[in-house]
């Protein structure tokens, strides 16, 4: 109930990134972008993204000649016939997000949700309710994950985090064996509707996504505190008060063993093992605060969570190296807070 089970399995990072494309050019390294000058005539739509082309001018455009005015002509002007004023018809944009200035087009995102959906095709009919619905969730999906493509690219770019053409070559080429060489690595492509370009680029995202996750966890620390607790727990605080009230002369193992309602740690006499904050090991906040306020054999007053009264006695304390699974835990929350607090203040924009 409060101890996770050994058999635990976290899988890759939190910047797991789909296959689809970003609307930005690939990194390339020592490539210097001489200043030009913009010039756009009124009112023309620019969609301030690295994926648009601009006409650019290096110099201003030269001035117009005025035009002579003829001189007003004797012959009466007939009157015009009244028109009808014209519709200005609104602008329609190509881009389905826009991430703080990066455009993701319209075609990226449908490009990906038909190369997801031909994976369930045999699943589901093109007609069917069940398809509707999936192809609804894959595409919010997909936008979830083209927004964090978009904001690693800021990020990568703004520190000067690059991925070279060597490593993406290095590691199509390891994929390549993976899958079994050429030929079944390019029937495997076939199968997802992806190119070997398509591939490239996927690869490419990804090594930045893990570049920037090894820049964001630079100053990770591999070792923490470590408590060892056991409990007991009970039903109700007047229950709980007179265990505490037992405890005075009676041993605290024992007592756990007989009057204890967690069945997982009954038999051990309340041990709940050895735990980190933060680390899953243990369900409910209020146990493991507690715990981690106590001094070694101490033992607590009553503690209350969502499911019983709780009574607490330390019986170590000490500083050691993560283990693995507390490590993948501990990177993978903080890599989440920061991903959040990243959109929270990015400019997104959806539209229709």
């Amino acid at each position: 109930m409060f101890v996770r089970g050994w058999g635990i399995y976290i899988a890759g990072c939190a910047f797991v990134l789909s296959a689809c494309s970003l609307e930005t050019a690939p990194v390339t390294p020592n490539v210097v972008v001489p200043a030009v000058t913009v010039y756009v005539s009124p009112g023309a739509t620019i969609y301030p993204t690295p994926a648009a082309t601009l006409f650019v001018s290096s110099v201003p455009p030269r001035p117009q000649s005025p035009t002579p005015v003829p001189p007003p002509s004797r012959t009466p002007t007939p009157t015009p016939r009244p028109t009808s004023t014209p519709i200005p018809t609104p602008t329609i944009s190509p881009f389905a997000l826009r991430v703080n200035g990066i455009g993701i087009t319209k075609e990226r995102v449908a490009a990906e949700l038909r190369r997801q959906m031909a994976a369930h095709s045999e699943q589901h009919r093109s007609d069917s309710k069940e398809y509707a619905q999936l192809s609804a969730r894959l595409r919010d999906n997909i936008m979830d994950s083209l927004v964090e493509q978009a904001l690693l690219v800021n990020v990568a770019t703004q520190n000067e985090i690059k991925v070279t053409l060597e490593e993406v070559d290095k590691a199509l080429e390891a994929l390549i064996k993976v899958r079994g060489g050429r030929d079944a690595f390019d029937g495997w492509l076939k199968s997802y509707r992806q190119t070997e370009q398509d591939m490239q680029d996927m690869l490419q995202r990804e090594l930045l996504a893990q570049a920037v996750r090894n820049w964001v966890l630079k100053d990770f620390k591999t070792s923490a505190e470590y408590v060892r607790a056991a409990h007991i727990m009970v039903g109700s605080d007047a229950e709980a008060k007179r265990v505490l009230a037992r405890l005075q002369r009676e041993d605290f193992a024992q007592l756990a063993q007989t009057l204890s309602l967690d069945n997982t740690s009954r038999g051990s006499g309340g041990d709940l093992g050895w735990f980190a904050r933060g680390t899953g090991v243990i369900v409910w906040p209020e146990i493991e605060d507690a715990a981690f306020k106590l001094s070694v054999n101490q033992v607590s007053q009553v503690v209350r969570s969502p499911i019983g009264f709780h009574i607490i006695k330390v019986i170590g304390k000490e500083t050691r190296e993560l283990s693995p699974d507390d490590a993948v835990k501990l990177q993978q929350t903080l890599l989440e807070e920061w991903m959040t607090k990243l959109k929270s203040s990015a400019k997104i924009e959806r539209f229709p």
